[in-house]
C-alpha cells in the first residue's frame, strides 16, 4: 500500500481524471507547439532553379 501513498505519478493522475480539460489543453498545446517547431525547423528550403545558382566565372 505504501506505493499509493504519496507517489507523484498516483497524484498527477488522480489530478489529471478529476480535471480532464486540463490534460486535453495540454496535450492540444503540445501539438501546435511541435507542429510549428517542425515546420520551422524541419521542412526544406525552397528548391533551387538554375536561375537561382551563381554563375561560374572564367576561373572556376
Amino acid at each position: 500500500m505504501w506505493f499509493y501513498q504519496r507517489n507523484p505519478l498516483w497524484e498527477w493522475l488522480r489530478r489529471a481524471v478529476q480535471r480532464p480539460a486540463d490534460v486535453f489543453m495540454w496535450l492540444f498545446t503540445g501539438i501546435i507547439v511541435g507542429s510549428t517547431v517542425y515546420l520551422i525547423l524541419g521542412l526544406p528550403g525552397p528548391p533551387t532553379t538554375g536561375r537561382d545558382r551563381p554563375r561560374r566565372g572564367r576561373g572556376q
